[in-house]
């Protein structure tokens, strides 16, 4: 099925995930710091949804292959009923463990329109990759292949993936939580 990830945010214990298909290393950092960009920049009113920024950094990119949809578009129920359901989670790892993911996740954590942090995080949850540096790293994305002289990649890409790691930097890495939901 190819490259899966998935993108947790949390707005105070309400969860909403979103399934992205063929998104792993320099397409992670891309899409998902584009959309942290432009919400960092234009949605602190509160008149937009992180998501309308999430999915407008995947659409109009042609030549990517990324796809992303709200994991209840896949047919498993709203996300806050699904995964509190008798309470069946009980950890955020146990929660994680159930998604269909091979290449990592990106926990964000939103309060009152502001980005409190983010941490990404391995499907094994041993070796936790919590900026977007270490992410690439881990996964040995990082190594020489990206640079400004890169072959495979455009300028716009490239650029897009150096403004993706600058919105990354600007928020501060925090721990997934040790549970999904309130008590």
């Amino acid at each position: 099925m190819g490259q899966r990830f998935q993108t947790i945010i949390d707005y105070d214990y309400r969860i909403e995930v979103y399934h992205c298909q063929w998104l792993w290393g320099f397409y992670a950092i891309r899409r998902l710091g584009t959309a942290i960009r432009n919400y960092t920049n234009y949605g602190k009113d509160g008149y937009r949804l992180f998501e309308e920024f999430l999915k407008g950094s995947f659409y109009g990119k042609p030549n990517d292959m990324n796809k992303i949809s709200r994991y209840d578009d896949d047919c498993r129920g709203r996300d806050n009923e699904w995964i509190a359901e008798g309470k069946k989670f009980t950890t955020f790892k146990c929660f994680l463990r159930m998604l269909d993911n091979n290449d990592g996740y990106l926990y964000l954590k939103i309060r009152e329109n502001n980005i409190v942090g983010y941490c990404f995080l391995n499907k094994d949850f041993d070796n936790q990759s919590p900026s977007a540096e270490d992410y690439m790293k881990t996964k040995k994305w990082y190594l020489s292949a990206i640079t400004e002289d890169s072959k495979g990649f455009d300028k716009k890409q490239l650029k897009e993936y150096f403004d993706g790691l600058t919105a990354f930097s600007k928020l501060s890495v925090i721990n997934p939580p040790k549970r999904i939901y309130k008590d």
